[in-house]
């Protein structure tokens, strides 16, 4: 056990050291900087290991090789951060900035609230997770299965991706089964505590990252509000504590638009932003495809959104810093699709039987219908927390920083698109459409939960912050 508890510790905090330096290089970080960093590192290490531990499977090395790989990997990390000590390139913290502290009534309110509300998340989350130790369906069905198979397999895991077990969506990518079995491997047996800690990380995580990020780019009081309304989201928390892939993808789509945004905002001559987002872009490819679906989005809006705004040759040069953070990770994601996995379910039916579904205007009215009622749902029983949100967006009035013009594009382009598209899913779909429907809206609203928080909170105006 103390095996991999140190891996667990060492790789996110070599990670946060390295994205100190990437991000904020010879630069002063405060408080907040700490912050973001810390809450990237928790999902970027875990994201990089499974890939790097995907790549010994498919190459069927022993256990053992990994092991000697992942302290070489903190070896290199380590010489690194030496190196960059050295040459006085890592930042110089410098604290918090005491004057975006707490100081009115409305703001301590606010901390004081996010506390309690913090607490009764991870009471929540504990005693969900002891009723439910293996999940909800998808987690048990499709994660933690395929887990066990990779696990019990080792090197001769073809079987996971047998086209027999089509319901379990054997193409899926392998983020988080991956992740649970290196954690399995270093304990010696299989564990529900695993899969439950790594969701319990990402669903954390991404609050901490709404938090930090509105904390750097706003101040204390969107930054609470923005973590308060993401762990009051019923349907957000459950999902995560269900352990579905679905908050840990909406983890990766947060990630890449906060680094965009910093990117824009901070005036910090360094590429290390967009070859992080690119990077997170790529995990979130790795971890569901509809992460894929997100990865090409992105790539195409930010393009054309930068273009409009800085010209294309400024859109051009982003597009290849991107690139370089997302195509190792992509490059991963077609060998996977190529070597292993079957081909997708929705797409069995052959291109005829799908432009006869896509064309048929009379499938679209009653997804509408019921997509539409659970947007005006989501997150609570009677009035959901997305017209509560509009309205008190409404009320306080609209601030957009010139800077910010190009992610608020971004970000409601990429939206509106996947929203679109998962529509045209639904149509498309061999299942009965209102069985997917009420079994999968709300995770697919999780997903971009999150971004849509932090994109309000950062628009939103307040004269006080």
């Amino acid at each position: 056990m103390i095996l991999p508890l140190l891996n667990s510790l060492l790789d996110p905090i070599m990670a946060g050291l390295i994205l100190a330096a990437l991000l904020w290089p010879k630069q002063k970080v405060s408080g907040p900087d700490c912050l973001i960093i810390a809450f990237l590192a928790a999902g970027c290490g875990l994201g990089i290991i499974s890939l790097i531990y995907f790549i010994w499977l498919a190459a069927a090395w022993p256990f053992s090789l990994f092991i000697l790989s992942e302290i070489a990997i903190l070896a290199a990390l380590g010489w690194l951060i030496y190196h960059a000590y050295k040459n006085k390139k890592l930042p110089q913290y410098v604290g918090f900035d005491t004057d975006i502290l707490p100081k009115t009534k409305i703001d301590m309110f606010a901390a004081a609230a996010l506390i309690v509300m913090i607490c009764a998340s991870v009471v929540f989350y504990v005693h969900y997770s002891f009723r439910m130790p293996h999940g909800e369906w998808d987690a048990w069905a499709i994660w933690n299965m395929r887990a066990r198979f990779l696990f019990r397999e080792g090197s001769i895991f073809k079987s996971t991706f047998s086209p027999a077990l089509f319901w379990s969506h054997p193409d899926y990518p392998l983020l988080l089964p991956a992740s649970i079995v290196r954690f399995w491997n270093y304990i010696g047996k299989e564990t529900q505590l695993v899969p439950a800690v790594m969701s319990a990380v990402f669903t954390f995580s991404t609050a901490g990252l709404v938090f930090s990020s509105l904390f750097k780019l706003r101040g204390m009081r969107e930054a609470l509000l923005g973590a308060i309304v993401l762990l009051g989201t019923q349907v957000f928390m459950m999902t995560g504590a269900s352990q579905y892939a679905d908050v840990p993808l909406s983890y990766f789509i947060l990630a890449t638009l906060v680094l965009f945004c910093l990117h824009d905002r901070l005036e910090i001559p360094a590429r290390g932003f967009l070859i992080l987002s690119g990077v997170m872009a790529g995990l979130a490819g790795w971890t569901k495809n509809e992460g894929l679906l997100f990865l090409m989005l992105v790539v195409f809006v930010r393009f054309v959104t930068v273009a409009i705004f800085n010209g294309r040759k400024k859109a051009l040069v982003e597009l290849l810093i991107f690139s370089s953070g997302a195509l190792p990770v992509l490059a991963v994601i077609i060998y996977f699709k190529l070597r292993f996995a079957p081909p997708n379910d929705l797409f069995s039916q052959g291109p005829a039987a799908i432009m006869v579904k896509l064309t048929d205007l009379s499938i679209y009215y009653p997804i509408l219908k019921v997509v539409w009622g659970r947007l005006l749902g989501f997150g609570a029983p009677i009035l959901g927390v997305i017209p509560l949100l509009a309205a008190y967006l409404s009320l306080a009035g609209v601030r957009v920083e010139k800077k910010d013009l190009p992610m608020v594009a971004v970000w409601l382009g990429v939206s509106g698109m996947m929203l679109l598209l998962y529509i045209g899913v639904y149509a498309i779909s061999p299942y009965n459409a209102a069985w997917l429907i009420s079994t999968s809206i709300d995770r697919l609203i999780s997903q971009l939960w999150p971004s849509t928080v932090f994109m309000v909170f950062l628009i939103i105006r307040n004269d006080a912050s």
